[in-house]
């Protein structure tokens, strides 16, 4: 999930099963699950990433999320 933000650890202090744990269970996180459950087009998955973007960033993520435009395809 290298997509989206927040993150499961850091190579440096965590050990690698470690981190693969965390990311299997953050793929199976019922927040993540439930947000893309759902998408169906290129429309839902940008906001679906939003969402799940700024339920796992930080607060410095979330700022930056907040500053970012909203993506009008038309």
């Amino acid at each position: 999930m290298a997509a989206y933000e927040g993150t499961v650890g850091n190579v440096l202090s965590d050990s690698p099963a470690e981190l693969w744990r965390r990311a299997v269970e953050r793929w199976h996180d019922a927040f993540v699950v439930g947000t893309l459950a759902p998408v169906r087009t290129m429309r839902e998955r940008a906001e679906a990433t939003r969402k799940i973007d700024y339920h796992f960033g930080s607060e410095a993520d979330r700022a930056r999320i907040d500053r970012r435009p909203e993506f009008d395809p038309a």
